[in-house]
C-alpha cells in the first residue's frame, strides 16, 4: 500500500470518485492548468500518481510587476524536474482588461481559458484539469447566494463542463483545501503563494478570509460542507427542472411567437425558465426583474400593448405575443428628461420632481434602489438616462476621488449580465447615479443645499 493510499485516501480514489460524482472517466491524457499554487501542483501530481498521462500549461498574465513572470519561470522549472510537458505563454492581460467592459478578472479568465483550449487541442489532450477545490465551491455558492442567483447558479461550479470544444474538468471539487496542502506537503514539493489572494478589494478574497470564518465560528462550523451539499443538490434538481423547461419550450415558443394560452397553463416556475432560454437567444435582459416583467406582460398584458424587454427585444402582446427584435442600431442610446418629467425607458418608468422640502424620514433610511434624492443646483434642468460605455468614470458617495463604473461594479461583485442591464442617470455631463446602486458624491444632499429633486423608478 501506498503511502497516498495510508496518508491522503482521496488521491488514491481520485478517479473512482469523480467518475461516480460526475459520470467521466478520468485517464484519458489531461492538460492541467498549472497556476504553481498549491491546488494546481496537488491536482497535477494525484493525476500523475493516478497513471494519468498529464501535461501543464501556463499563462503569464503580465501582473504584479514582474512576479507572474516568475511565477511562470517556477512552473517551467517544476515541470522539468518531474518530465511532464510544459506549454506557457505570456499575455499583457492589464491591458486587455483596460479597453474591455469587462472586469479583469472576466478577461484573464477568457484569455487563460482560451489559451489552455488551443493548447489542449493542438498537443492532443482530451481534457483541460483545473485545481477548483471543495473550498472554491462553498466559496462561490455563497457568494452567488449573496448577489442573487437561480437554481442553476446554487449548483456552483460544475465538476464537468467545456471550452471552445474542449472539455474542462474539476477533478478536486470534493477535495478541501487543508487536504490539499497536506498533500502537496506531504509531497516534499514547494509551491507559489499569489498575494492577490489576500487582497481584500476582490469580493471572493472577502468572502474567503471574512465572512467565511464568521460563519464557521458563529453559526456553523460545518457551513463549507453544507454549502457544498446544497450545490450538488440544486444541481441535480436543476438538471430535471431543465430537461422539463426545454419539452414546454418546444410547445409554447415557436419562431417569434409564445403561446400565449398555452404559456398562462403551465407553472410559473416553467414559464421563469422559458423566458429566460427566450431572453438568452433574443439577446434581451435576463435579470430577475426584467423576467418577471416580461412574465406578467404575457400572462396579463393588454392586447395591443408593449413591453420593452431591453437592448432592442420588445414584447407585442396579441392574440399570441411576438418577440420584436429591433435593429440595435435604431434602439434608443440614451432617453433625456426633463427636470421635472416622467418618461418610460429602460423597461421602467422613470419619475422626476422637485421638492420644497426634505422627507420627514432622514435621507439615509428614505433613499434606496428606487428612488433617490439629489441636489437640484448640480443636477440642472434636464437629466439622461443611458447605458454603460467604456471609460465611464464617477465619484462614489463617500469616496475620494473618482473610479471606473466598471471597477465599482467588480466590487460589488455584480454579474456582467446585470451590469449590462444597469442604466445610469446622468445630467449630459457626469453620473449623478447608477441607478440601483451608488450616488456620486457631487450630487448628494449636503447641510448647504436648497433645493432638492426626486428621482423614482417604477416598474412599467
Amino acid at each position: 500500500m501506498s503511502e497516498s493510499e495510508v496518508n491522503f485516501p482521496w488521491v488514491h480514489a481520485l478517479c473512482a470518485d469523480f467518475s461516480r460524482e460526475y459520470d467521466y472517466d478520468l485517464r484519458a491524457p489531461m492538460l492541467v492548468a498549472l497556476s504553481g499554487g498549491a491546488d494546481s501542483v496537488a491536482l497535477l501530481l494525484a493525476l500523475r500518481e493516478a497513471g494519468i498521462a498529464v501535461g501543464a500549461a501556463h499563462l503569464d498574465h503580465g501582473t504584479r510587476e514582474g512576479g507572474s513572470a516568475a511565477d511562470a519561470q517556477w512552473v517551467e522549472t517544476f515541470c522539468a524536474s518531474l518530465g511532464i510537458p510544459c506549454f506557457s505563454k505570456q499575455v499583457n492581460v492589464p491591458a486587455l482588461a483596460e479597453a474591455s467592459e469587462q472586469s479583469f478578472e472576466e478577461v484573464a479568465r477568457g484569455v487563460r481559458y482560451d489559451f489552455l483550449a488551443e493548447t489542449a487541442q493542438a498537443e492532443g489532450y482530451t481534457a483541460i484539469a483545473t485545481g477548483h477545490h471543495a473550498d472554491d465551491q462553498a466559496e462561490t455558492v455563497l457568494m452567488r447566494v449573496l448577489r442573487g442567483t437561480s437554481p442553476k447558479g446554487l449548483g456552483g461550479i460544475p465538476g464537468v463542463g467545456a471550452w471552445k470544444g474542449v472539455a474542462v474538468v474539476r477533478p478536486l471539487l470534493h477535495v478541501t483545501r487543508d487536504a490539499i496542502e497536506a498533500y502537496v506537503r506531504g509531497q516534499g514539493v514547494a509551491y507559489r503563494d499569489d498575494h492577490t489572494n489576500n487582497d481584500p478589494q476582490y469580493v471572493r478574497n472577502r468572502v474567503r478570509h471574512s465572512l467565511m470564518p464568521l460563519l464557521r465560528e458563529s453559526f456553523n462550523p460545518q457551513v463549507g460542507v453544507a454549502l457544498r451539499r446544497m450545490a450538488t443538490v440544486a444541481r441535480d434538481e436543476d438538471a430535471v427542472m431543465q430537461a422539463l423547461c426545454d419539452e414546454a419550450y418546444a410547445v409554447l415558443v415557436a419562431g417569434q411567437e409564445i403561446c400565449r394560452i398555452q404559456f398562462g397553463a403551465v407553472s410559473r416556475a416553467i414559464q421563469r425558465r422559458v423566458l429566460v432560454r427566450l431572453a438568452h437567444e433574443a439577446g434581451a435582459i435576463a435579470d430577475f426583474d426584467a423576467i418577471e416583467g416580461a412574465l406578467e406582460f404575457v400572462v396579463k398584458g393588454a392586447t395591443g400593448h408593449h413591453y420593452d424587454w431591453g437592448r432592442g427585444v420588445q414584447l407585442s402582446n396579441g392574440r399570441e405575443v411576438t418577440l420584436v427584435v429591433q435593429d440595435s442600431v435604431t434602439a434608443a442610446a440614451s432617453v433625456e428628461i426633463s427636470v421635472p418629467g416622467r418618461v418610460e425607458a429602460f423597461g421602467k418608468i422613470w419619475d422626476i420632481t422637485l421638492l420644497d422640502a426634505l422627507p420627514e424620514e432622514p435621507l439615509a433610511n428614505y433613499c434606496n434602489a428606487t428612488r433617490q434624492v439629489v441636489d437640484a443646483t448640480a443636477l440642472g434642468n434636464r437629466v439622461v438616462l443611458r447605458q454603460r460605455e467604456a471609460g465611464d468614470r464617477f465619484q462614489p458617495f463617500g469616496m475620494d476621488g473618482t473610479r471606473k463604473v466598471k471597477d465599482y461594479l467588480n466590487d460589488c461583485g455584480l454579474p456582467l449580465e446585470q451590469r449590462d442591464a444597469l442604466v445610469l442617470v446622468t445630467n449630459g455631463d457626469a453620473i449623478v447615479w447608477v441607478a440601483g446602486h451608488a450616488m456620486a458624491q457631487p450630487f448628494v444632499v449636503t447641510e448647504g443645499t436648497q433645493s432638492f429633486v426626486h428621482i423614482e423608478v417604477m416598474p412599467t
